[in-house]
């Protein structure tokens, strides 16, 4: 898995594109080029990708009852530490 520096430095590259594309366009007076669109939809998707696998993860681990310990897993973690 990797280091958690790694997707804070990846998102915000990521949001400096999204942001640096469109203020080109609007100063060139030209439309975007195909691959900057095409990147734009796959921030996206990967953005709402990764959202979805934390929501799960999440709520998988929060609110899901396991049956052999009777309580959410978090809850169990939090029984045990000390």
């Amino acid at each position: 898995m990797p280091r958690q520096e790694f997707f804070d430095i990846f998102g915000f590259l990521g949001f400096v594109f999204i942001l640096i594309a469109p203020v080109w366009a609007l100063a060139t007076q030209r439309p975007l080029p195909k691959w900057t669109l095409t990147i734009l939809v796959l921030i996206g998707i990967f953005g709402e990708l990764v959202a979805e696998i934390y929501r799960t993860l999440w709520d998988y681990n929060h609110t899901r009852i396991h049956s052999a310990l009777k309580m959410p897993p978090a809850v169990f973690a939090e029984k045990i530490a000390v």
